[in-house]
């Protein structure tokens, strides 16, 4: 459990410095298939966050070689 407990701690700790911390402007997040719809989650609540005064833009790559992103 902890393998997934502590990739998300950590990208929300990423995300509170990002929405706080005006000079930075990007936010590169690296994940695993498995995570990605959870790390994905937080990403979005990090933009209801008290402090963030600018809406969040996401752009994904494909989870795997084999999906290139497209239907």
């Amino acid at each position: 459990m902890d393998s997934i407990a502590q990739p998300l701690k950590r990208l929300v700790e990423a995300m509170q410095w990002f929405v706080i911390a005006r000079e930075i402007r990007l936010l590169h997040v690296t994940t695993s298939p498995a995570l990605r719809l959870a790390a994905l989650e937080h990403v979005a609540a990090a933009e209801h966050h008290g402090d963030n005064h600018a809406p969040f833009f996401v752009l994904e790559t494909p989870a795997s070689e084999d999906d290139d992103g497209w239907e």
